[in-house]
């Protein structure tokens, strides 16, 4: 059975919905999915749809009582067009970040080989 990643879901400095998976030991960087956020509703809907909770609906608080919350349309094509321009301006990475990363997947390897050679002896 394969291990489920850590997940972190935030939103950066832009507003965008972040859903980070943590990197495997033995993988370079962690994998980033970036999210409009006028899309969450959307996406939200679509992981429950595909995990097989078709009769889940979301919903939020009005007055006394619950309205569901129905699916946006996709964004406007000029509106997705700024989105995609938008993610193609590389942004700086976090040196110090992706260093420690580095330093506790060599620490991991090396871990990992240091078990596996006492065993060969």
């Amino acid at each position: 059975m394969p291990q489920q990643r850590a997940l972190a879901i935030f939103c950066d400095e832009d507003g965008y919905v972040k859903i980070a998976a943590q990197a495997h030991w033995d993988e370079e960087a962690d994998v980033v999915i970036e999210i409009d956020p006028l899309q969450a509703v959307r996406v939200a809907n679509a992981i429950l749809r595909a995990a097989g909770f078709k009769h889940i609906y979301l919903c939020r608080k009005a007055g006394g009582g619950y309205v569901q919350i129905s699916v946006p349309d996709p964004l406007p094509p000029k509106r997705a067009e700024e989105a995609r321009h938008a993610r193609e301006v590389p942004r700086p990475r976090d040196a110090t970040s992706a260093e420690r990363q580095r330093r506790y997947r060599e620490r991991q390897k090396e871990k990992l080989n240091g078990a596996a050679g006492a065993h060969d002896q």
